[in-house]
């Protein structure tokens, strides 16, 4: 299991990261990584999902491309977006500086007060991975959900 200041580098995706917050010291509410991609990173396959937990992404620096569902959007530093739990997303490097981004991941019983097997029951019902409206978690105030923010298309296919 991760620890606080254990430090995990990616040399197929150009990602380094620290982890400031495990789910050991928040009782399975919360991981925080401080987190770098080189100019170039991706995530390779393009998308993937995290079933229960809400991830956000605050870029310190650099440029970040987001995809949310369909919807693709720019990051610059002092932005932030939102990926509610179970909705495809992936990342991109879009500039030719490293980003710099801190990325938190919301378990579902934090970020909606149920526990994680009745989220499961939840997601059960749902036919697919399109985005839902979602209000900032507690301790991400400055994250918006990406549906609510306009920005300009952008990044991979």
């Amino acid at each position: 299991m991760a620890q606080v200041g254990d430090v995990i580098q990616n040399p197929l995706t150009g990602e380094r990261l620290t982890f400031l917050k495990t789910s050991r010291d928040t009782d399975g509410e919360l991981l925080l990584i401080d987190w770098f991609l080189n100019p170039g990173g991706f995530l390779p396959g393009g998308a993937h999902t995290h079933p229960y937990q809400e991830e956000y992404f605050e870029i310190v620096s650099g440029t970040l491309g987001v995809r949310v569902g369909r919807r693709k959007c720019v990051l610059r530093a002092g932005e932030a977006a939102t990926v509610p739990p179970g909705t495809l997303h992936g990342w991109w490097n879009e500039g030719s500086d490293e980003v710099h981004a801190l990325i938190g991941f919301l378990s579902a019983r934090s970020r909606y007060g149920v526990s994680s097997r009745n989220a499961l029951r939840a997601d059960e019902g749902r036919q697919d991975h399109q985005e839902r409206s979602s209000a900032p978690a507690s301790g991400a105030g400055r994250t918006r959900g990406l549906q609510e923010r306009n920005r300009r298309p952008s990044g991979p296919n």
